[in-house]
């Protein structure tokens, strides 16, 4: 049997997956390979491990139950899911943080920020993502991050009890570890864990932008929707997709001049380098020739030789 444990990139599912490993001693799967978390080191805290010869198919068909994390924006199937998720605000610019700091994308927070508001994800916009799992007519047991992070082992139990499976927990389960440690272990992974964040980065206009397309989601999934912005962080002035193209592209142009500027100086500063180390290198050969000509000893080339007079002879 497999079981899906979904969920938009940054909801959740990592602190969902340690917490079953915990509870219960199982192991789980992932689609995408997860391989940052084999080079963060966090694989065996998180109960990580990679899928078996013949992937998915063989562990739907297997014996037992098999949990594999999946952020895809369709439900690949009709196996029972797991869906986490987690007020889109707070997720997006988590998401936002991670593909600068962990991808290293190469783009500006707040370029990348606002091409995920707009759906410049594979994983498509937070609030379709939302409604494809949480309509979806198969069975699938919703928790929220917020829920998650205050009691994980009860809500891990009660995911598991609403879609009807029952697994045997460890007879003493290990408590999780803080997510101060966590922070500490690996702090480019695990952020900011305390929900609402999203306050202190996402601008009013971008807020503005998040209801224009994710409301739907945000009440779907039992959020309180708003009616327009309500934090003071000053941002750029983009309020409808025009304008926001226009920003997002005079944003890059100048990334990419200021990048420019910055090869030119480097061009220049290696082109010196060069000029003086050939200098450098040059003047004990040039001593060493000046000081053989005026011995006469050393061979002049076709340049040095003194020019003969072509003029008649006297006899």
């Amino acid at each position: 049997m497999l079981v899906w444990i979904a969920s938009f990139p940054r909801s959740g599912n990592t602190l969902f997956r340690m917490a079953l490993t915990r509870l219960y001693g199982v192991k789980s799967y992932s689609v995408h390979g997860d391989a940052d978390l084999e080079r963060l080191g966090i694989a065996e805290a998180v109960g990580h491990q990679g899928l078996p010869e013949g992937g998915i198919e063989r562990l739907r068909d297997s014996d037992g139950v098999h949990f594999v994390k999946t952020h895809d924006l369709r439900p690949p199937d009709e196996s029972p899911a797991i869906y986490i998720v987690r007020d889109g605000r707070d997720a997006l610019v988590s998401y936002a943080h991670y593909q600068c700091d962990v991808e290293q994308q190469g783009e500006g927070f707040e370029q990348r920020l606002a091409k995920l508001i707009l759906g410049d994800s594979p994983r498509g916009r937070w609030g379709d993502h939302v409604l494809a799992w949480r309509d979806r007519p198969s069975s699938t047991a919703i928790v929220t991050y917020e829920d998650l992070v205050a009691d994980p082992f009860p809500r891990v139990r009660g995911a598991l009890s609403e879609l009807g499976i029952i697994l045997p927990e460890e007879d003493a389960p290990a408590n999780l570890p803080s997510f101060a440690q966590l922070q500490a272990d690996s702090p480019a992974f695990f952020r900011k864990g305390s929900p609402g964040q999203w306050r202190e980065e996402m601008t009013p206009v971008m807020e503005h932008h998040f209801w224009r397309w994710n409301a739907a989601g945000m009440s779907r999934a039992g959020y309180p929707v708003r009616e327009r912005p309500s934090t003071g962080k000053p941002g750029p002035p983009w309020y409808d997709m025009e304008s926001l193209y226009t920003w997002l592209l005079k944003e890059t142009q100048g990334a990419l001049e200021q990048k420019q500027d910055q090869l030119t100086r480097r061009s220049a500063e290696i082109q010196a380098a060069r000029d003086s180390l050939s200098w450098t290198l040059t003047a004990p050969l040039r001593w060493l020739k000046d000081k053989l000509l005026r011995r006469g000893r050393a061979p002049k080339d076709s340049n040095d030789r003194p020019h003969t007079h072509s003029g008649p002879q006297s006899g």
